[in-house]
């Protein structure tokens, strides 16, 4: 199977901005929560940048969601 990096950055961008608007969460708050600068997570949500695993996995802490449910498998 072939991925397509700009699809997967945007998928990831794109669930994350669902998962903050189903649980009312702002970037300020999700930044406050996982201590990780708002203009990274920016970069998640426009899809600039993709979060390491050990980054996804503080996003999930902070969002309570399974890693599935972040990167859309």
């Amino acid at each position: 199977m072939i991925y397509n990096e700009e699809k997967i950055l945007i998928g990831i961008g794109d669930n994350i901005k669902s998962i903050m608007f189903e649980k009312d969460i702002t970037l300020a708050e999700l930044s406050r929560k996982t201590k990780i600068a708002p203009c990274a997570i920016n970069k998640y949500l426009v899809g600039s940048s993709a979060p390491t695993l050990k980054t996804a996995m503080i996003l999930c802490n902070a969002l309570d969601v399974h890693i599935d449910k972040l990167i859309g498998a």
